[in-house]
């Protein structure tokens, strides 16, 4: 059975580590599932330890056994854990033992997650690589949106910025990009909506034919005509994808979202980066597409490149139709 993208119907994920590290995120899931009326579930994973063998003959008690107190004693954290935060909204506690991204997105595909909200883990390493293995197999592997959030992040986020590409002209699959432009767009003014944040909307675009006009090109300001060209084809299709996404926002009920558009020229692994630090966003939101066809490859090298250029939280929002490998 294919799995594609959840519904908007469906419910909040907050992903803990049940160890009290996580108050603020169950604040801020309880805060988003009240304010889009969603289910909030609180979700905790551990993978189960190396040597149950060995415990099973130190203790006496069956693999299976000591698997059922280990969930448990994570499940009774949990519990503990929602009931010190004394969220406003209700919860429900999901824990399981296993592979962490594993079962985190297996949870978010049997509840069909609206959302799936995340710490972000501490990378130690390179700084060429921002989110470590976890974050980055959700980021490739989980149909819902996932929004992982910096410790140091802002309670209230001012600034998102949603980055769309909205050429139809170079789009591979013209209709499957549109689609997830909005959807990036959806998101971003929901997350937007929750602290009345400024949402800016980027469209970087690139001038591919560039060195060869002006090589070939004998006209006088023929390269600069060229530009204009095709910087006035980008502005208009982004004026006329605003137009719509502000008929479906306010279809939404999220028209009082103020969204201001950013039209910039360049690579945009350099230049989405780049407008994050300018604008000190406290948020990305951007769309991972399949380019290849096989299942699981969703993040192609440009979205991988910018996630990982940014020091700020991120949201990714899968394509409509993305069937992950994760069964």
């Amino acid at each position: 059975m294919s799995v594609e993208q959840a519904p908007l119907d469906g419910p909040v994920l907050a992903v803990c580590r049940a160890d009290g590290l996580d108050d603020a995120l169950l604040e801020r899931a309880a805060h988003a599932a009240r304010s889009m009326d969603a289910p909030l579930i609180a979700v905790a994973v551990e993978q189960p330890p190396a040597d149950i063998k060995a415990m099973e003959k130190a203790t006496g008690l069956s693999r299976e056994a000591i698997a059922a107190r280990l969930e448990d004693e994570l499940k009774h954290r949990l519990n503990e854990a929602c009931q010190r935060v004394s969220l406003d909204w209700p919860v429900r506690v999901v824990t399981r033992l296993g592979k962490p991204f594993l079962e985190i997105i297996r949870i978010a595909i049997k509840e069909q997650a609206r959302l799936v909200l995340k710490t972000a883990e501490d990378l130690a390493g390179p700084r060429g690589v921002f989110f470590a293995s976890t974050d980055q197999h959700l980021l490739r592997k989980c149909p819902s949106p996932v929004w992982l959030i910096r410790e140091d992040a802002d309670q209230k986020p001012q600034t998102l910025l949603a980055a769309v590409d909205v050429d139809p002209l170079t789009a591979e699959q013209p209709e499957t990009e549109s689609a997830l432009n909005m959807r990036i767009v959806e998101t971003a003014a929901r997350i937007a909506a929750l602290s009345g944040a400024r949402l800016h909307i980027l469209h970087v675009w690139e001038a591919a034919g560039e060195g060869v006009v002006r090589m070939w090109s004998n006209e006088a300001g023929g390269v600069d005509h060229y530009l204009d060209e095709i910087r006035d084809h980008h502005s208009a299709a982004l004026e006329r994808f605003m137009l719509d996404a502000r008929r479906r926002l306010a279809d939404l009920g999220l028209s009082q979202v103020q969204m201001k558009t950013r039209l910039k020229r360049g690579d945009p692994r350099q230049i989405i980066p780049e407008d994050v630090q300018a604008m000190q966003a406290d948020m990305l939101v951007m769309g991972t597409i399949a380019r290849t066809g096989v299942p699981g490859f969703i993040i192609g090298n440009t979205a991988e490149d910018v996630l990982n250029s940014v020091e700020c939280s991120v949201v990714t929002v899968k394509p409509p139709g993305y069937v992950s490998p994760v069964k």
